[in-house]
Order: C-alpha cells, then structure tokens, then sequence
C-alpha cells in the first residue's frame, strides 16, 4: 500500500477550502509517512489546515493523569516535526477547545442530550461498550466520559468555519446525533472518510 490519499463520502469537497485534521493519539494514520500522504493531498488540493491534536482527553484512558496525556501531544508533534516542517497550518490542543469560551455551555449542553436523548444516550452507551471489549479492564464509564467531552469540545468546532474533517472511518453515530443536535441548523462539518492506495 502507497501513502496516496483518497476520499470518501464527502460529495463538494472540491469547494470546501479547509481541512480539519483530529490527530488521535497512536492511531498509525496519522504518523510517518501517512501523516506525509495526508499532508500532500491537504497542499496538492490547496487547502488550508487546522491540526487538531486530541491530547488531553486521553486522561479518561490514563486514570485521569492530564499531564501524562498532553506529554503524549507534545511526543506526536516531536516525532511528526520532519513530516510537518514547511507545511502551514494552525495547531490547536485539546485545552483550546476546553478553553472556548462557550465549552461550559456545551458540556451542559452534551449532558442535557445524554439525559434526555434516548437515541443519542443509546449510540453513547453502544459505543462505550464496544470500546471496552476491545480493551480487558476497561470501564465503559470511562468511554462514556470521554464520549461526552468529546462533543461538548467539538460542538464549537461544528458551528464554526466550514470545514472537511478527515478520518479514516465513518463517524459514529453518536458523533452524528451530537452535531445534528448541537449545531443546527447547518454543522460547518463535512466528514471525508480517508484511504490510502
């Protein structure tokens, strides 16, 4: 397999001058030469980039340790520096978004959803439990947990500028619920499966 991107699933994307890019943390597709190849299709197609590196809210995977997870950020952009030398973007962290001014709003937002949602408490729940059975030992609580600040720190990004986010996956269905009820009436986000061929 080549590091040439294709995407997916995202119709008029050609005239959608921005990309999102959310790093998660060690996930392969975003490191090395495939952040290489994510990075050439972002210049070949000139658009411009925000590289959202998901750091901090990987305390709800550590038990709770914000240092431990925002280290592991400042390791990815270390060991990404030859593959993002020369390339313009903006950096956001995760504590940006948890800094928005209108985060608090959201997260009681998120919560009121989960409360009163039966679909979107459902696909939250769903999730969690899948996530811990790929994991021994994991407490759905946890994914639940993160789940929640999840949306409640994208739900700014999903009224903001419009924007494709690429992924290598579809999204969730609790992703979808989260952003259809937060963000309408028109999200800014355009998600774009990702492959590389």
């Amino acid at each position: 397999m080549s590091n040439k991107l294709l995407v997916s699933n995202c119709p008029g994307w050609q005239a959608i001058p921005h990309v999102r890019l959310g790093i998660s943390m060690n996930n392969a597709n975003f490191t090395g030469e495939r952040l290489g190849g994510i990075l050439d299709w972002v210049v070949d197609n000139r658009k411009t980039l925000t590289l959202q590196v998901t750091d901090t809210i990987n305390h709800h995977n550590n038990g709770g340790d914000r240092d431990a997870a925002r280290a592991m950020g400042d390791a990815w952009l270390a060991d990404n520096a030859p593959w993002l030398a020369g390339v313009n973007y903006t950096l956001v962290r995760w504590d940006d978004l948890t800094n928005h001014p209108d985060y608090a709003d959201n997260t009681n937002r998120v919560h009121i959803l989960y409360e009163k949602h039966q679909p979107f408490a459902h696909a939250v729940q769903d999730y969690a439990n899948r996530f811990a059975a790929r994991r021994p030992g994991r407490d759905p609580a946890a994914s639940i947990a993160f789940v929640l600040e999840e949306a409640a720190g994208y739900a700014s990004v999903w009224q903001g500028e419009p924007h494709i986010k690429l992924y290598p996956s579809k999204p969730e269905q609790w992703w979808n619920l989260a952003k259809d009820n937060l963000a309408a009436p028109t999200p800014a986000e355009h998600w774009a499966k990702f492959l590389f061929r």
